[in-house]
């Protein structure tokens, strides 16, 4: 994985609430027409946060347990 870095007088364009583009201020005007212009210097732009943790148990597929539950099982008698 690359490490993306800061980039300097850095610019994103935005349509219907996705990132269509990243780059330096020229590079993004150049390309897109701004509708409207935020001035977020000082701030750090991401386009959500998304938590990526998972846990080591819960690798595979838990199929068994689904069909269980559907079932009527309890939890605690799936466990």
């Amino acid at each position: 994985m690359q490490d993306v870095g800061i980039i300097a007088d850095g610019a994103v364009a935005i349509k219907d609430g996705v990132f269509t583009a990243v780059g330096t201020s020229a590079e993004v005007l150049k390309q897109h027409k701004a509708a409207e212009l935020i001035d977020a210097e000082g701030r750090a732009v991401v386009p959500g946060f998304v938590d990526p943790h998972t846990h080591i148990v819960y690798a595979g597929d838990r199929l068994n347990e689904f069909e269980l539950k559907i079932k009527g099982a309890e939890y605690l008698d799936i466990l």
